[in-house]
């Protein structure tokens, strides 16, 4: 994963995009907030590692239903919350 902080560069959405075509690409903004830019198959592989990954696993178990909902949305905090 390529992490880019906007506030130190301008980026085009044609250049993120072309990093993103080879790698996930997380996007820092100025004030904290982040971003992923992937293709389909690069965010099923991350999302596949994050489910190995026991630190997070904790972290996930440590969290109620509806603070997983807020942080990945409904659809998506379903395959989590099964974790």
């Amino acid at each position: 994963m390529k992490t880019v902080d906007i506030s130190l560069r301008e980026y085009s959405v044609h250049e993120l995009l072309k990093l993103a075509r080879r790698e996930v690409v997380q996007i820092k903004t100025k004030n904290g907030e982040t971003f992923i830019i992937s293709t389909p198959a690069d965010l099923d592989t991350e999302v596949q590692l994050l489910r190995k990954n026991n630190s997070y696993s904790y972290l996930i178990q440590g969290m109620n239903d509806e603070q997983i909902e807020s942080l990945f949305g409904e659809e998506e905090s379903a395959g989590f919350l099964q974790l």
